[in-house]
């Protein structure tokens, strides 16, 4: 037998012994194993919160346990490696989610503040998607190739060297369909009282 099959039986073997371990063992000796550590790990991510931290290694040995169960030992190949996984991923979840809250508070602490520009900027906001979705929509009715051009100058931000690379149109065509585009898209949205 060679060196390549020896080393792949052995593989096989040790997942099948990792099988063997999780449905044969009570799941508390992997819990055992890995708590501390994990515990350990999530804490220098989100802070040492004892109950958050819990709460994450909770869950992750959790989503193992559901894993085995309904995928099978073949879809954990390292207990170890996938357990950190997850940790790792829902502690990057709650960092999130406390920034998304940290910046909630913000916003309603400078309300309080300023007295109503919450409610202003909100206001102003949605004038401006209005505005934006006209003129989308009167985009589409303007030639194809200006259309193009002002898409890849205004969307995707592209030099007009870009985009004539990309329309195969020399740097002036591609100057003078994105001149003649913008001001008839101006004269449409001015037609839709959306500048005056």
């Amino acid at each position: 037998m060679e060196s390549s099959e020896i080393e792949q039986e052995t593989a096989g073997i040790a997942v099948v012994d990792q099988c063997d371990k999780l449905t044969r063992s009570n799941f508390a000796d992997i819990l055992d194993e890995y708590e501390s550590p994990l515990l350990c790990y999530v804490g220098k991510m989100v802070g040492y919160n004892s109950a958050e931290s819990e709460d994450i290694v909770q869950e992750s040995f959790i989503r193992l346990h559901k894993a085995l169960k309904e995928e099978g030992c073949e879809s954990v190949k390292s207990i170890k490696s996938w357990l950190y996984r997850v940790a790792h991923n829902l502690s990057i979840d709650l960092i999130r989610k406390r920034k998304r809250q940290r910046k909630h508070a913000e916003i309603i602490q400078n309300e309080e503040k300023s007295g109503g520009s919450l409610e202003r900027d909100m206001l102003e906001g949605m004038v401006r998607r209005e505005a934006g979705q006209k003129a989308l929509h009167e985009l589409k009715a303007l030639h194809p190739e200006e259309q193009q051009v002002i898409l890849l100058k205004t969307i995707q931000d592209l030099t007009l060297r870009e985009i004539g690379d990309i329309m195969n149109l020399s740097i002036g065509k591609v100057s003078y369909r994105l001149n003649t585009g913008l001001k008839a898209l101006a004269e449409r949205l001015k037609e839709e009282g959306v500048f005056e």
